[in-house]
């Protein structure tokens, strides 16, 4: 880390740099935040990328171990009431990268889905993350309602307890309580603000041709260009993996 202050010093890996140095083909965007260490863009859909830099890292691990990389994150979302879709390690570029897809209750509304994809390229300098972001608005619940109805239509399950399998969680165990009742929608909101989020059959990659403009969609879209547009400097090539 002193190599990389002087380095500072001299100009050189400064941080807005080395985020301009991040190129990938993001359509019709407009950059909304231009600060020093995080630039920030939306496009027609709502839907947002950011690029962060921070210096500090505090992995207890690389990438070189991406299981405990995955579960890392996975633990984190799961800590914050939400649910990881997806991870995984990979190049951007030739550079090693974490991938990760989560899902969280909207802070504006807990009916309301806001996704979120992350790509993170750790270096011994400090770590290059970027964020797409897309927010479920308007009527909500509109991908799982769709979806459910296809797949009755389809006969993909025959009854609620083949459904509940299918979404179930990794443990397997399937739980066919009584509904909780409540007396309000203010308590029923309060309960759902609290409840852990599941993974469920809605949320395969299988469905997003079939709502192609679904935020989940989008995002998973967004994620798929950046892979196979991203183009990085010769200078952020440049800088040492990093290393536990």
């Amino acid at each position: 880390m002193g190599i990389f202050k002087n380095l500072l010093k001299k100009d050189k890996h400064n941080p807005r740099k080395l985020l301009s140095g991040v190129h990938f083909d993001m359509g019709n965007c407009e950059n909304k935040i231009n600060d020093e260490n995080c630039l920030g863009f939306i496009d027609e859909t709502h839907t947002c990328i950011m690029l962060r830099y921070n210096p500090d890292i505090d992995w207890d691990f690389d990438l070189r171990t991406p299981e405990k990389a995955i579960s890392f994150y996975e633990n984190q979302c799961r800590e914050a009431q939400g649910v990881m879709l997806d991870g995984k390690t990979l190049k951007l570029d030739g550079v090693e990268a974490l991938s990760g897809l989560f899902k969280y209750r909207a802070p504006y509304n807990p009916l309301a889905m806001v996704y979120v994809g992350i790509f993170w390229l750790p270096f011994q300098e400090g770590m290059i993350q970027i964020n797409i972001e897309g927010f479920e608005t308007g009527t909500t619940g509109v991908r799982p309602a769709i979806i459910h109805m296809l797949c009755q239509e389809n006969g993909e399950f025959a009854n609620r307890e083949e459904e509940e399998k299918e979404n179930d969680d990794e443990s397997g165990t399937v739980d066919f309580s009584p509904p909780i009742e409540v007396k309000s929608m203010e308590e029923m909101f309060e309960r759902m603000k609290t409840s852990p989020l599941r993974k469920i059959l809605s949320d395969a990659e299988k469905w997003d041709s079939t709502l192609p403009d679904d935020p989940l969609s989008l995002v998973r879209r967004r994620m798929k260009l950046l892979e196979s547009s991203i183009n990085l400097s010769a200078e952020i090539k440049l800088l040492t993996p990093y290393r536990v």
